[in-house]
């Protein structure tokens, strides 16, 4: 110890200038990071991390949802990249939150958040090699890094979103979980509008295949694969590009062992009409899919007393009722509920029915059966069944939840088809409403 120690000493005296500019460099180091992050602090400013978030609707309501969040660096594994990041996340502003990347580097940086996303998950591929069956879903990914709110917290943020949804974002602001969320429901009606004026060229031979599977605590449905389409978009802004938009296919595993469709978990074009039967209406009467044997169409729209969405299409159906399934037509309009809540139940229902005057069934199932075997998710949500009660449509009543910016009808269109003996041009989209309140089965202590 005694040799350690003197050569200790003798090293110091040799070398105690370079020693006391170390430890002073060491110094003003620490004093320069603690001085940046107690800036960033103040500013609430973090651009050296990275949060993906799942962006939808719900109950009238926006959800955001964060799928995970990690050092920059770790995603994106280069320190030119991660300092080009975080140069182009201190460049976006209140107006425009899109990243100002060069248009040759997209690739990159979008790739790397889709195999971190994908890291979290794990079987797809193998599932979907195995012909185990799949529902597709397709989604958009946008690097933002947004500045706007009563926050203001800065992020690189990379938001998911269903591409249908972006594609019909109402313009009225859902209700919001917390206040500072409508910041990002600007962001989103920006990337709606950008999304419809702009063509988004996608990329074929930049398709990622990554294997992803949600946990099993994600509803009902398990996701298993992902895969990616990344497409390019330029800017409106003159002379400048920076929205990396990825359109991504996202597969669902299913119990049911047929096919489902594009929106719904379930069915597909062309499935047989799952029967129902006895289902109470308003009227003190009872109906069965089997009682509309005289009838070539059917219409079942799924509704409720509660959703505001449901609400405004109430006229809608009336309408439709008058116009297409009167007395001795051979249509015939069918609305059934499910939600188990007070404003939804039977004598609230009866009530609703005589006061807006229905001239259609209007039927409640309470063990909600129904609603599960046509995959039915949302308040409103319709599907058109043919003379041989096959699904020739499901999804939405029209193009739009505002009734005077309505310019497609797809179940009068569909409904038309189907008394031709034909397919409707538009055979699925996805319905907007709210999420229908289904039961969830409690297992027992043991």
């Amino acid at each position: 110890m005694d040799q350690i120690l003197e050569a200790l000493t003798d090293w110091l005296k040799d070398n105690w200038i370079k020693f006391l500019t170390g430890l002073f460099i060491m110094a003003v180091g620490w004093f320069l990071g603690q001085r940046r992050a107690q800036a960033n602090w103040k500013k609430k400013e973090f651009l050296d991390r990275l949060n993906v978030s799942l962006n939808s609707i719900d109950q009238d309501t926006l959800l955001i949802r964060t799928v995970l969040e990690k050092s920059c660096k770790d995603v994106f594994l280069n320190d030119v990249a991660v300092a080009a990041i975080r140069d182009a996340s201190s460049k976006t502003s209140e107006k425009d939150p899109t990243l100002p990347l060069p248009e040759a580097d997209y690739w990159y940086y979008l790739n790397s958040v889709l195999n971190e996303v994908a890291e979290q998950f794990s079987e797809g591929q193998l599932r979907r090699d195995m012909g185990l069956p799949v529902t597709v879903k397709r989604y958009q990914i946008c690097l933002t890094s947004e500045c706007a709110g009563a926050l203001k917290t800065r992020k690189v943020r990379a938001m998911l979103i269903q591409t249908s949804l972006l594609e019909v974002l109402p313009e009225e602001q859902p209700k919001l979980e917390s206040p500072h969320h409508a910041t990002r429901w600007d962001t989103l009606q920006k990337l709606s509008k950008l999304k419809k004026t702009t063509p988004l060229p996608v990329s074929r031979n930049r398709n990622l295949h990554l294997n992803t599977v949600f946990p099993a605590s994600v509803s009902l449905l398990s996701v298993v694969a992902w895969i990616f389409e990344m497409s390019i978009v330029n800017r409106i802004t003159p002379g400048a590009t920076g929205l990396i938009i990825g359109v991504a296919l996202l597969a669902m595993s299913v119990s049911q062992p047929a096919m489902s469709g594009e929106f719904n978990p379930v069915l597909n074009i062309g499935d047989e009409a799952p029967d129902w039967k006895e289902l109470p209406g308003v009227d003190g009467k009872k109906l069965s899919l089997s009682d509309l044997q005289q009838i070539d169409v059917v219409v079942l729209a799924f509704i409720c007393n509660s959703c505001p969405y449901a609400v405004d299409y109430e006229n809608r159906l009336i309408a439709f009722a008058k116009q297409h399934a009167s007395k001795d037509s051979k249509v015939a309009l069918v609305a059934v509920n499910v939600n188990k809540v007070d404003e939804d139940l039977p004598p609230k229902m009866k009530e609703k029915a005589e006061a807006k005057n229905f001239k259609f069934p209007y039927l409640f199932d309470a063990s909600q059966q129904i609603a599960k075997d046509y995959g039915a998710g949302f308040t409103p949500e319709f599907f058109v069944l043919n003379r041989d009660r096959k699904v020739v449509y499901m999804g939405a009543m029209d193009d739009s939840p505002n009734a005077d910016k309505v310019k497609r009808r797809y179940v009068d269109e569909a409904v038309t088809a189907a008394l031709a003996g034909q397919l409707p041009e538009v055979r699925e989209t996805v319905p907007i409403g709210c999420r229908i309140r289904i039961e969830r089965t409690r297992r027992r202590k043991r």
